[in-house]
C-alpha cells in the first residue's frame, strides 16, 4: 500500500462536512513535516550536522519538523503573508499544536498559540496568536506530500491494504505453532515444567541466577528451597516434582503455601532447556524475518 493512497483518503476526509473527518484529517496533516522530513532529507553526515539526526542514527523530530517547513516556506506564503521572524513564528506554534494535539488530544491550551478557524476566508498572524484555516492548511501539507510521495514512491504498508490479511496471517500463526509443538515434542514433561520455572524465578530475577549458582558450588548435593513460592513468585499447580505443598507458620497460626525444591541437576538441566528454545527461537525469528522481506503477496512458508 502506497502512502499517496493514505494520502488520497485523508483529502476525501479534509473535503467532508463531518467534523470528525477533519479533525482526522488535521491529525493526519500535522504529522507530515516529520514523515516526509525523514523521506527527503535521510540520514547522511550532512544532516548529522545540521543536527537532523543525533550521531546514534536517531531523528531529531522538532529540527527535522522545522527544517522541512522552511524548504517549503513558499507554499505556506501563498495563503499567509509573513516574514522569515513570522515564519518562524509559525513553525513554532505549529509544532507546538501538532504535539499538543498527539500526545494530549487537545486543541486548545493555555501554552497553545494557535487558533483552528474553519473557514476559507484566510489565515492570520497577529504576533502573539496564529489563527490557521484548518482547510487551507492541510491542503498545503498534503499538497507538498503529494509531491514527495509521488517523486520516492513512498510505501506506507508492506501490504496491499493497511495490514497482512487474515488469511496470510492464520498461514503464518499456524507456521509458528507448528514450530514450537516441533521443539516441545522432543522435551518432556519435567522439562517443561523446569523451563516454566525457569522463566518464573531467573528471568523475572536475574540476580537470582548467581545466587542459585554460588548456592551449589558451595553445597552442590543439596537442594535449593524456595519457600513460599506462590507468594513470591506465582500460584502453580502441585502436579510435578519441583512443587509441594507447605504448611507455614505465619502470626503464631498455620497457613498452606506452595515449596519449590530442585537439585543442582535440576539447576543444570532448565539452564540447558532455557538455551536451547532461546537458540530455537533466534531462528524461527530469522525465518520468519526472511520471509516478511520476500516481494510476492503470498509466499510459501516451509515446512
Amino acid at each position: 500500500m502506497k502512502a499517496l493512497k493514505v494520502l488520497q483518503e485523508y483529502q476525501k476526509k479534509l473535503e467532508s462536512a463531518d467534523i470528525y473527518d477533519k479533525y482526522s484529517a488535521l491529525m493526519f496533516a500535522l504529522q507530515i513535516p516529520s514523515i516526509c522530513g525523514r523521506i527527503e532529507f535521510r540520514n547522511t553526515e550532512e544532516n548529522i550536522v545540521k543536527e537532523l539526526y543525533g550521531k546514534n542514527g536517531h531523528v531529531r523530530d522538532k529540527n527535522m519538523y522545522a527544517y522541512w517547513m522552511q524548504k517549503h516556506k513558499d507554499a505556506f506564503r501563498n495563503v499567509m503573508l509573513c516574514n522569515d521572524k513570522s515564519f518562524d513564528h509559525m513553525i513554532k506554534a505549529i509544532y507546538s499544536l501538532r504535539c499538543t494535539l498527539t500526545h494530549e488530544g487537545l486543541v486548545k491550551t493555555e501554552e497553545t498559540e494557535v487558533v483552528l478557524v474553519d473557514s476559507d476566508i484566510g489565515s492570520m498572524d497577529t504576533g502573539s496568536m496564529l489563527f490557521i484555516s484548518i482547510k487551507q492548511f492541510c491542503q498545503i501539507f498534503f499538497d507538498e506530500a503529494e509531491i514527495i510521495f509521488t517523486k520516492y514512491s513512498t510505501p506506507f504498508s508492506n501490504f496491499d491494504t493497511l495490514g497482512m490479511d487474515n488469511s496470510r496471517f492464520s498461514d503464518l500463526f499456524n507456521h509458528v505453532a507448528h514450530k514450537y509443538r516441533e521443539f516441545w515434542s522432543k522435551y518432556s514433561q519435567d522439562d517443561k515444567t523446569a523451563n516454566m520455572l525457569f522463566d518464573l524465578v531467573f528471568l523475572r530475577y536475574p540476580d537470582m541466577l548467581e545466587k542459585v549458582r554460588a548456592y551449589f558450588d558451595k553445597s552442590p548435593d543439596d537442594e535449593y528451597i524456595i519457600a513460599e513460592f506462590g507468594l513470591k513468585y506465582s500460584l502453580v499447580t502441585i502436579d510435578n516434582r519441583f512443587f509441594f505443598n507447605k504448611t507455614y507458620i505465619c502470626s503464631g497460626r498455620e497457613v498452606s503455601g506452595i515449596e519449590c525444591r530442585f537439585s543442582k541437576i535440576d539447576f543444570n538441566r532448565m539452564q540447558e532447556v532455557h538455551d536451547a528454545l532461546m537458540d530455537y527461537a533466534h531462528n524461527v525469528d530469522k525465518e520468519i524475518a526472511e520471509y516478511m522481506k520476500k516481494e510476492e503477496s503470498h509466499p510459501t512458508l516451509s515446512a
